[in-house]
């Protein structure tokens, strides 16, 4: 069977799909006080810490900044569309656009580590926010 780029592309956007339900969001405690609905919480910055490991793993096979945020793109959105409040979702996308040029100005090449410093940064900057 021949494989054109394209399907190349869809397959590893559902793949990175994939990956993000399996990694970043988490179950978080039931909405009622029955306990019968339970809905998805994210934590921002597990979540950025996570796609931005992602990010650097593209990175590291010398793709651009552009193709980079073309192939996040649909995990991005999938991690953004359960938040409700407008002004947090612009929040959470403005840092997510800054956060990739700094992950692609940094050039590092250990994305673990890349992404265990962000989210230990965020929640430390979270806290003396709070």
């Amino acid at each position: 069977m021949f494989v054109t780029k394209p399907m190349k592309l869809r397959y590893l956007i559902i793949s990175l799909t994939s990956l993000f339900f399996t990694f970043v969001l988490v179950p978080s405690h039931a909405s009622d006080n029955e306990g019968n609905e339970q809905i998805l919480a994210i934590d921002s910055c597990e979540f950025m810490g996570r796609i931005l490991y992602l990010a650097v793993e593209k990175f590291k096979t010398d793709r651009g900044l552009d193709d980079v945020k073309i192939l996040l793109e649909p995990v991005f959105l999938n991690g953004v569309r359960e938040i409700e409040d407008a002004s947090e979702r612009q929040a959470i996308e403005k840092r997510y656009q800054q956060a990739l040029i700094e992950a692609f100005l940094v050039n590092t090449k250990s994305p673990k580590s890349y992404a265990l410093e962000f989210m230990r940064n965020c929640r430390k900057n979270q806290k003396d926010n709070r």
